[in-house]
């Protein structure tokens, strides 16, 4: 029976067409080559590109004097009253939290237009970002969690009017 079954498997094989990835009918790829040569291509960003490396170019394995080198001086540079460790570095639109000459976070606020993600500039929308990252890897009650390898993006978003309120950039290890 199992000899059966095998010959039978083989013979199906044989006969039916070879199903190969983007392998199709000379008229129909010239039919799609029309179509494609008439229409506007619309490319949808794949989170396999977003890993996640840098936010605003700002990496989370950079050291304090890389950060100024990359962006320059801070507007203002404070501390936490509660955590006295931390030191937070202000820019146009985002805030860079150390401890120790280590980069504990990168904030990105409301005010800002677009954010960069590995050097890929995306409109700083929920729509936009869960476009470009896909399905987020966690649902939290306070918003949407997307996890490379050690890097965390979280989108904030307020419960009450689904608006977005940042987006954090940080070392999982940080959670």
């Amino acid at each position: 029976m199992k000899v059966i079954l095998l010959i039978s498997y083989l013979i199906v094989g044989i006969i039916s067409p070879i199903q190969l990835n983007n392998v199709m009918p000379i008229a129909e790829a010239a039919t799609v080559e029309l179509a494609e040569q008439s229409a506007i291509k619309v490319i949808k960003p794949s989170q396999e590109i977003i890993t996640l490396n840098t936010v605003n170019s700002i990496s989370l394995y950079d050291d304090v004097s890389t950060v100024i080198n990359i962006l320059g001086d801070p507007e203002q540079i404070s501390s936490d009253s509660y955590f006295v460790e931390y030191e937070m570095y202000e820019y146009p639109n985002m805030t860079i939290s150390f401890i120790d000459d280590t980069i504990d976070s990168v904030e990105v606020g409301t005010d800002a237009s677009t954010i960069t993600l590995d050097q890929v500039e995306i409109p700083a929308t929920i729509e936009a970002l869960q476009l470009a990252l896909g399905d987020p890897d966690y649902v939290a009650e306070d918003g949407l969690v997307y996890q490379r390898d050690e890097a965390v993006l979280k989108l904030f978003i307020d419960q009450d009017n689904k608006q977005l309120q940042s987006i954090a950039f940080y070392h999982i290890a940080s959670t």
